[in-house]
């Protein structure tokens, strides 16, 4: 268990923005205060459907490494660090992904 690693599910249209060696935070639901720094390993380049959604499954390990608290299995919320964005990018970022799906773009 020293080299447990985890796995995010990024929704599809939030995945382009997702590189290998990012660094991010995870927190467990159960341990909500304290979060886990990693790092983007692996990013499974096929979808698979979640809740209605499409997810890629990106495979992180832990910088730290294990902490006694964890165990498999356990969920939890992941951000994953992209770097700094304009505020207009931020505002019709999903506007120009809608527009660009409907005229092919």
């Amino acid at each position: 268990l020293d080299l447990l690693q985890a796995e995010v599910s990024v929704l599809e249209s939030e995945i382009a923005e997702v590189l290998v060696n990012q660094h991010g935070e995870l927190a467990a639901t159960g341990y909500p205060g304290k979060k886990v720094k990693f790092i983007v390993e692996r990013i499974n380049p096929v979808p698979e459907p979640a809740e209605r959604k499409n997810v890629f499954k990106v495979r992180v390990s832990l910088v730290d490494g294990k902490e006694e608290w964890m165990k498999p299995g356990m969920e939890g919320v992941a951000k994953i660090k992209i770097g700094q964005r304009s505020y207009g990018w931020l505002w019709t970022r999903k506007l120009v992904r809608w527009v660009r799906m409907k005229l092919w773009l």
